[in-house]
C-alpha cells in the first residue's frame, strides 16, 4: 500500500453558517436523494481557481468536507462547517480532524473551533468540482453511536468528477457493530445498492477516551480515485481502499495527530 498522507486544512470556516438548503446565498447545493445532485444556481462547486480545473494524476486537486448539524437539508435550516484540502490526485490520502470528537460532541458549547453544534445528528458529506456524495453520520444521537472512519471514492471521467461514493465502512469493524449510516439530503436512509454501513463506537467509550487523549473517535477521512484523469490515464488508488484488503484492525495502525497545531492549521472566521 502506498504511504498515506496527512493533509493540512486549507480553509476552515468556523463561524458556523446558518443556511437554508434552498437559499441561493448559502453556497451549498439543494440535494435530493441521489448521489450526485445538481447544485443550487449560485453554488460554484468545490474548486480552486489557482489549480488545474481538471483532475490530473500527480497534481493537487480540491476536496471539501462538510460537517452539518443534522442530515435533513430539504427546506430545513442547517448549521454547517466546511473544510477544504488539496491532496495529490491518485495518492491514497487521509485527512484527520484533530480533536473533532471533543470539539463537536463531548465539549460542544465550551469549545468553538468547529462550531457550537447542538445535540443533533452530525452528518458529513464530500464534494469535489460539482460532484457531491451522500451523507455519512458521524454522530447518531438516537443510537449514541460515533462513526469516525470514512473513505470516499471519487469517480472521474477524463478529469471531470462524475460522482462520489463511499467505500464499505464496515471493513473497520472488529469487535464493533456495523450500522447503516448513509443518508440522503432529505434525512432518510439512502436507497443505494452499494455498502451503506459503518462501524459505530458507543458514545460512552468515546467519552472515556477524551480523558486519556485517545484519538480513535476523531474524524478520519480517506480518499481514493477511480476512472480516468485529464490525460485519459486510469487511476490506480482505488485498489488501495481498505475494503480491497483482508479485514484487519486498521485503526491501530493510523498515526493520528492530536491537535490542530500538529497539522499547522490556521483557523479563521
Amino acid at each position: 500500500m502506498r504511504p498515506s498522507r496527512i493533509l493540512k486544512v486549507l480553509g476552515l470556516f468556523c463561524a458556523v453558517s446558518f443556511t437554508n438548503a434552498q437559499d441561493e446565498q448559502s453556497g451549498e447545493p439543494q440535494v435530493p436523494d441521489q448521489p450526485t445532485p445538481s447544485p443550487a444556481p449560485t453554488w460554484g462547486g468545490c474548486v480552486d481557481g489557482n489549480l488545474n480545473p481538471l483532475v490530473t494524476i500527480g497534481e493537487k486537486t480540491t476536496i471539501c468536507l462538510v460537517l452539518s448539524n443534522g442530515v435533513n437539508w430539504n427546506g430545513q435550516v442547517v448549521d454547517y462547517v466546511r473544510l477544504s484540502f488539496q491532496p495529490i490526485a491518485d495518492e491514497f490520502s487521509r485527512f484527520i480532524v484533530p480533536a473533532s470528537y471533543t470539539h463537536l460532541i463531548s465539549q460542544r458549547g465550551s469549545i468553538s473551533k468547529l462550531g457550537n453544534f447542538a445535540d443533533k445528528d452530525i452528518g458529513i458529506h464530500v464534494s469535489s468540482q460539482n460532484g457531491v456524495s451522500f451523507q455519512k453520520l458521524y454522530y447518531d444521537v438516537d443510537e449514541a453511536k460515533i462513526y469516525p472512519q470514512l473513505t470516499a471514492i471519487i469517480d472521474v471521467k477524463d478529469g471531470v468528477v462524475d460522482g462520489i461514493t463511499w467505500d464499505d465502512g464496515c471493513i473497520f469493524c472488529k469487535d464493533l457493530e456495523c450500522g447503516i449510516n448513509t443518508f440522503g439530503f432529505d434525512g432518510e436512509p439512502a436507497a443505494i445498492q452499494t455498502p451503506a454501513g459503518g462501524c459505530g463506537k458507543d458514545k460512552s467509550v468515546c467519552d472515556e477516551g477524551v480523558s486519556s487523549q485517545s484519538t480513535e473517535c476523531d474524524i478520519a477521512f480517506h480518499v481514493v480515485w477511480t476512472g480516468t484523469d485529464a490525460d485519459g490515464t486510469p487511476f490506480q488508488s482505488s485498489a488501495y481502499r481498505f475494503s480491497a484488503f483482508p479485514q484487519q484492525d486498521f485503526v491501530d495502525s493510523l498515526n493520528i495527530p492530536t491537535s490542530f497545531s500538529d497539522l499547522g492549521i490556521t483557523i479563521g472566521n
